[in-house]
């Protein structure tokens, strides 16, 4: 992506990631040979994106709703539990 930014004289976070991904595979599905190499960093850079205002999202994810309880004691323990009482019955 960053040689078609300086082949095309754009901004590399001007190009697509998903179109760059969908013309790589093509260019290898078709085995093209290395003198089309030019023309496919001209069609990368052909696609231009535009500034996305607000596109910040967290690296991080909310718990997960289960049914089952978070396990709060040591797993060997738990299962020593298990083993003497039985799971826990369900509650609906």
């Amino acid at each position: 992506m960053l040689d078609s930014a300086i082949y095309n004289k754009i901004f590399p976070r001007q190009i697509s990631f998903k179109n760059t991904i969908q013309l790589i595979q093509s260019f290898i599905f078709l085995e093209l040979n290395i003198s089309s190499y030019k023309k496919l960093l001209y069609l990368i850079g052909k696609k231009i994106i535009g500034n996305r205002e607000g596109r910040i999202e967290p690296r991080a994810i909310k718990k997960r709703h289960n049914d089952y309880p978070l396990l709060m004691k040591p797993r060997k323990i738990a299962q020593e539990e298990i083993i003497k009482n039985g799971h826990p019955k369900k509650l609906k």
